[in-house]
């Protein structure tokens, strides 16, 4: 069986810290509000659902049975609910029929909830699928994890019903508003290329070289080519006049927009069609990408010949007011546009002074702007205001060119106004949202620098927990070994009594120095027998530094071999190169002798126990999720006990769960080596069968792997 540790969280022990004694009160209160479902007892005390969410299709996996009957309970009413057993069963059914909803526990047989998640996302039918975790792991560390993998929310145990609710109705209700908005864009975007396709006018898109990257159909049609005769060739293979191409594509990149071009184009047939050309570029960074063409065909309008015609036809058509005025301020053209935007009619309008338009506090601006025109200056984007004929005002922004006689003298002025107001209610709107934004991220700011520091405060007392906990662990394991410490040392003073007794003052000095020295051997084993036991039970600060396994184990051995029963065979197998790793040196000592004394309590008839150590090469452990392809430092501790069954190996890990009878254990010995082996950067893996025996493999990344 492989347990991969990357997919799991490594503060496993968080869940035990619960039920330690000192939080049993606190715990159970907790349990008990988790197992009572009385919140909601109809669809309208839901929170966040709305009734087209009622009886959505809700995906429900979780490996513990209780867990599963009290969500069912929760949700069953009002959602058409399915639970399973496991993360394959879940992806299975998914697939089968997509859910609504998926919530998922983490921690399941066959595929967890990381696993799972990982399948939806990659799945391109079940990838919009909203996702909630649940987990016992608290904290915000966990839950960016969780959010990272790609899960919309993170759930943490022991939630409350109505919690559990309130997340539900948000996702489903989160779910069904992407996907109408998918929908309605879906549709839009039909709507725009049908729109673009189908234009009044032809429209094509230009590289900066000239090559033709696109056109619509109404273009295509106009000139005869199909997209594949037309697209992907030069622009000036169909210009009548090719100058007349490159000027265009000249000032484009130059950043000026082209305006009614007169040009024309040659057809598949060899006629020639009169176009008008307007374009614009686009630009990413200040580099010219492409441009923003229309084509509008004129052969059949009297304005390919009448010139003057065509211009008075551009004027009228702009959706800007176009006014003309001589250098006395007096209108001399009004165009629609101008009526449209100030309420005069053209008779209402030419012969009166432009004062007409201005309010009595500006005034003052048009002797100044008569003066720049007279000067040959032109006026650009000057935003000002100006009176309709109702009295009411408009945000104007104006661009006034000097007009020129056919000798160069300047005789007027032609201005274009055009109408900000919308603009600039958008432009005030957006200052003052901007400043109560600002003041809200500064409120939320604060909030979110008091709770850093409450969070701060709880990881501090979590970690002291957590502390605590390893050193009660540890503690349990010594205690233990108890018993054979205690056989151990009764033999060596019965040894110490045995030659003190001969020691008098009818003994021979040879035969006393025999005894002295044999005491003092004696004492010795005692008091290294003692100081290991000491060095096991010690609480220390970790510390990480490089560490050589191969001792670490030849020391855990002899000790082991003092303390465990005769009947039990410890042998070693130490690769006679194997590369240093960084850990702690005492956790590494703590999860070996947990897994000794498991072996040890498997074989109440005697057996074996084997340590061994390897090197597995680059590229061996990516089916326990290692990221990098790098040598690791294998430990293996292999026994000849009762070993286990496929379901009790897939429940090893999770704290309180263990085999043995009451007082004989707690169950948390293999939650702590789970926990440091992963907190190490290592994985774990455990193969396993009924009366064959257990072996656990310990993996490590090496020093400058």
């Amino acid at each position: 069986m492989n347990i991969k540790l990357d997919r799991y969280p490594h503060a496993l022990v968080e869940e035990a810290l619960r039920w330690l004694p000192e939080e049993e009160t606190q715990a159970k209160q907790e349990a008990e509000q988790i197992w009572t479902p009385s919140l909601a007892t109809s669809d309208r005390d839901v929170p966040g659902v709305q009734s087209q969410d009622l009886r959505a299709r809700i995906l429900l996996a979780d490996d513990n049975a209780d867990m599963r009957e009290y969500i069912s309970r929760l949700l069953a009413k009002r959602f058409d609910l399915q639970a399973v057993t496991d993360g394959q069963a879940a992806l299975d059914v998914a697939r089968a029929e997509p859910p609504d909803l998926v919530i998922s526990d983490i921690m399941m047989p066959k595929l967890d909830g990381f696993g799972l998640l990982l399948a939806l996302r990659a799945d391109p039918h079940l990838r919009e699928v909203p996702i909630i975790l649940l987990s016992a792991r608290a904290g915000e560390e966990s839950c960016i994890e969780g959010m990272e993998a790609g899960a919309n929310d993170y759930l943490i145990k022991p939630f409350s019903a109505r919690e559990l609710l309130a997340r539900v109705g948000a996702h489903l209700a989160l779910a069904r508003v992407r996907r109408e908005t998918a929908e309605k864009i879906r549709s839009r975007e039909a709507d725009l290329r049908d729109f673009v396709e189908n234009a009044s006018v032809g429209l094509h898109r230009l590289s900066p070289d000239g090559i033709i990257l696109w056109a619509n159909r109404t273009e295509l049609d106009l000139l005869g080519y199909t997209g594949d005769e037309y697209v992907g060739h030069s622009i000036a293979q169909f210009h009548v006049d090719a100058s007349v191409s490159e000027d265009i594509l000249t000032r484009l990149g130059r950043g000026e927009n082209v305006r009614n071009c007169r040009a024309r184009m040659r057809c598949k047939d060899g006629s020639i069609r009169r176009v008008l050309i307007n374009s614009s570029g686009y630009f990413e960074d200040g580099k010219f990408v492409h441009s923003r063409c229309f084509t509008r065909d004129i052969t059949e309008h009297k304005w390919a010949q009448d010139p003057d015609a065509l211009l008075s036809a551009i004027v009228d058509s702009s959706d800007d007011a176009i006014i003309s005025k001589d250098l006395n301020g007096v209108i001399t053209s009004w165009n629609k546009s101008a009526e449209r935007l100030f309420g005069y009619m053209p008779s209402e309008a030419v012969g009166r002074p432009i004062t007409l338009l201005i309010p009595p506090d500006r005034l003052d601006e048009e002797p100044k702007i008569l003066d720049r025109l007279k000067h040959g200056e032109r006026v650009d984007h000057f935003e000002t205001i100006r009176v309709r004929k109702d009295g009411s005002r408009l945000d104007i922004s104006l661009t006034i060119s000097p007009v020129k006689d056919a000798d160069g003298r300047i005789v007027g002025a032609s201005k274009v106004a055009r109408d900000i107001t919308e603009h600039k209610r958008i432009e005030q709107e957006r200052h003052e949202f901007s400043r109560e934004l600002e003041k809200q991220v500064r409120k939320r700011t604060a909030e979110l620098e008091e709770a850093n520091r409450a969070l701060l405060k709880d990881m501090e007392e979590r970690q002291k927990l957590e502390e605590q906990f390893h050193q009660a662990q540890k503690l349990e394991s010594v205690g233990v070994l108890a018993a054979g410490v205690a056989h151990d040392l009764n033999n060596l003073l019965n040894i110490i009594q045995g030659y003190a007794s001969v020691i008098g003052p009818d003994v021979p000095r040879d035969e006393i120095g025999e005894s002295v020295d044999a005491i003092t051997e004696t004492t010795k084993r005692g008091a290294a027998l003692v100081q290991q036991l000491l060095t096991l039970a010690r609480k220390t600060e970790i510390k990480k530094e490089s560490v050589d396994v191969n001792t670490l184990i030849e020391r855990l051995s002899n000790f082991i071999k003092e303390t465990f029963p005769k009947n039990i065979e410890t042998t070693l197998d130490l690769s006679p190169i194997l590369p240093s790793i960084v850990a702690d040196a005492n956790q590494i000592n703590q999860v070996l002798l947990n897994l000794c004394v498991n072996a040890r309590d498997a074989m109440s008839a005697g057996g074996k126990v084997l340590l061994k150590t390897s090197v597995v090469q680059e590229g061996g452990l990516e089916v326990y999720g290692a990221l990098e392809a790098q040598p690791y430092v294998s430990i293996e501790i292999t026994d000849t006990g009762t070993g286990m069954d496929e379901y009790i190996q897939s429940k090893i890990f999770e704290p309180f769960f263990t085999t043995k009878e009451i007082g004989k254990g707690t169950g948390l010995g293999l939650a702590v080596v789970y926990g440091i082996v992963k907190s190490h950067n290592g994985f774990v893996d455990v193969t396993s069968q009924p009366m064959r025996g257990t072996t656990f493999r310990l993996y490590f990344p090496t020093i400058g792997g």
